[in-house]
């Protein structure tokens, strides 16, 4: 089977034209004549003859011409797929994510998919959910309460938990006040966290970052104490850190978010390496 061939045939049968059918597929006007040429010689049939300017499928080109339509539909699926391939997947997300479970993701990618290509916007949750509804993202991870933002997309979340952390050579066994660390006011899970524990737990806030990484620096070097989601702490080991769990009234996810007819290759990777995570439960919701 020669697809050239069969290429030519089915641009001929479609414009009714071997002129139009050169020009569209860059060939002369000869060579369309010599490619179907060699596809009845290569059938052993006629498949096509002209009829007052209008070209008339043969029965055996009739069939020829329904295999050539499902190659075809094939190879431009082929096509997309190949240039889905090729395109780079825009990832936004926020500050506390982009430097600890979005590099942890987009690192096992790398190792497995290394042709992979990404491009990650960090912006708040808001700004995100606006790039994405003007398609200048192709997924969104977020960590925040459950979103009710999901009418249009494939929501997919998994519920974290959070500790305190402490370096273990400034604890105090039992304190009576705690000096902490936290994130800055605009995060979600540090509001949560200090309306239902600032009182009976006596807090005063040390500092405030933005980012959990520059929190878990200054851990090492002071005595006081952050309220984190585990996946930050994951890393302090238990032999430096206390690590003690601290529920929140108020659940709190890990959740990605896409349309789904953006869906290609590239984004079913990472689709299939969070349902994989060994941390979490990752569901799906359409």
């Amino acid at each position: 089977m020669n697809f050239i061939y069969l290429q030519s045939f089915y641009h001929v049968v479609l414009t009714n034209s071997y002129s139009k059918t050169a020009n569209q597929l860059g060939y002369s006007q000869s060579n369309i004549s010599y490619h179907i040429h060699k596809l009845e010689e290569q059938y052993g049939r006629e498949l096509l003859f002209k009829r007052k300017e209008k070209i008339v499928l043969t029965k055996a080109g009739e069939l020829v011409f329904t295999f050539a339509q499902s190659l075809m539909k094939e190879h431009h699926k082929l096509l997309n797929q190949l240039e889905q391939e090729n395109e780079v997947l825009r990832i936004g997300t926020i500050e506390s994510l982009s430097s600890s479970l979005m590099v942890t993701y987009l690192s096992k990618l790398r190792r497995l998919y290394p042709e992979m290509k990404f491009r990650v916007s960090v912006e708040d949750e808001q700004t995100l959910f606006d790039l994405l509804a003007k398609d200048e993202l192709d997924l969104i991870f977020i960590f925040d309460e459950m979103t009710t933002n999901t009418m249009n997309y494939v929501h997919l979340y998994a519920e974290e938990t959070f500790e305190l952390v402490t370096h273990k050579k400034n604890m105090v066994d039992h304190p009576e006040s705690y000096e902490m660390i936290l994130t800055d006011n605009k995060c979600s899970y540090r509001k949560a966290f200090l309306e239902q524990y600032r009182s009976s737990m006596n807090i005063s806030i040390a500092l405030e970052l933005a980012n959990p990484e520059d929190i878990k620096r200054l851990l090492f070097s002071g005595n006081e104490t952050a309220f984190l989601p585990k996946y930050a702490t994951r890393d302090l080991s238990l032999q430096d850190f206390t690590h003690s769990p601290l529920p929140l009234n108020r659940p709190f996810y890990l959740q990605w978010l896409f349309a789904d007819e953006k869906k290609n290759s590239q984004l079913d990777k990472l689709i299939s390496l969070l349902l994989e995570d060994p941390y979490y439960e990752v569901k799906i919701k359409k």
